[in-house]
């Protein structure tokens, strides 16, 4: 699913980029010792909603409201999110970011900073955009080692998965 990077989900990201060489595990703990959160009394299932209360439009902005709410004002609303994006959090709201919006972000995160863990490597006369992929491979015509690598691997996963095999 490609996520649309809206303003609201921009300015989410921007509060968490001065958190980003942090460690997810000790933000949780920082906010979790601080008695002064706003989310010390409220019951946990008010942030961790079922599926079913975010189907509509309206039940979406109503969460959003909500979640907003409780967090204003919040000292550590900012730790809670970076920490949350952070941790790879797959679900919940988390630092004033409602679900579903808080999986959207987490998507956006995860794929901006995917090109920070791979190590760098020269390569000559490649210009590839998603270099070393599949999608580098047959969209952007890059033959590079590491693009024929993905590519002969996803077509073997694809005949395995035609087989019955994956």
């Amino acid at each position: 699913m490609r996520s649309r990077v809206t303003e609201f989900l921009s300015s989410q990201i921007e509060r968490v980029e001065p958190f980003a060489e942090a460690d997810g595990w000790k933000l949780l703990h920082l906010v979790d010792r601080r008695d002064d959160r706003n989310c010390a009394d409220i019951p946990v299932d008010v942030f961790f909603p079922a599926a079913d209360e975010f189907n509509g439009r309206a039940q979406r902005f109503r969460l959003r409201r909500q979640i907003a709410e409780k967090c204003k004002g919040c000292p550590v609303v900012d730790e809670c999110l970076a920490g949350a994006v952070l941790r790879g959090e797959r679900y919940g709201s988390w630092g004033g970011v409602a679900q579903p919006d808080f999986q959207e972000l987490g998507r956006l995160w995860r794929r901006k900073h995917a090109a920070d863990d791979e190590p760098e490597v020269e390569r000559v006369g490649c210009d590839a955009t998603h270099h070393g992929t599949v999608s580098a491979y047959a969209n952007y015509g890059c033959r590079c080692p590491d693009a024929r690598e993905a590519s002969r691997s996803h077509r073997a996963e694809q005949r395995a998965r035609r087989k019955g095999v994956a």
